[in-house]
């Protein structure tokens, strides 16, 4: 929803607040769901420039899957001096022979900002008319 166009009123089904969270709704969780993303939702609702509720079905949603598939030794990375995660890369490497076959989503250690999920989930996604998602191919960061 943007407020300099009121009248509309269609919600995306994935979108991110300022803090970096991911903002779903009840239709996308489901589809998680029935796919077997493990992940914790808290409610939220989405308000109109009027102040209006415009939906309730709509969640933060944690994928709580958290894998160490990057490739430190590869990788060209930099890590924050005070916490555990990285900071920069210039080079990210991921090492697809840690992904289990079963795991459709998840986050990588190191940089839990970041969201992967599987080509072929990624396609079921797309298949199914999400509105908002922007997926990239990883292609470039498998070695």
């Amino acid at each position: 929803m943007d407020p300099r166009y009121p009248h509309r009123r269609r919600l995306a089904d994935y979108c991110y607040s300022v803090n970096q969270f991911v903002v779903i709704s009840g239709r996308l969780r489901n589809f998680l769901d029935a796919h077997a993303v493990q992940a914790e939702y808290l409610p939220a609702r989405i308000y109109d420039g009027r102040g209006r509720l415009a939906s309730y079905d709509y969640m933060v949603a944690n994928v709580q899957t958290v894998l160490d598939v990057i490739d430190q030794e590869k990788s060209i990375i930099e890590f924050n001096p005070h916490a555990p995660r990285i900071q920069r890369a210039d080079r990210l490497v991921i090492d697809s022979d840690a992904i289990a076959v079963d795991i459709m989503a998840f986050r990588p250690r190191y940089l839990p900002e970041v969201l992967i999920v599987r080509e072929s989930f990624a396609n079921k996604l797309e298949s199914a008319r999400f509105t908002g998602l922007d997926l990239d191919t990883l292609t470039q960061f498998v070695e």
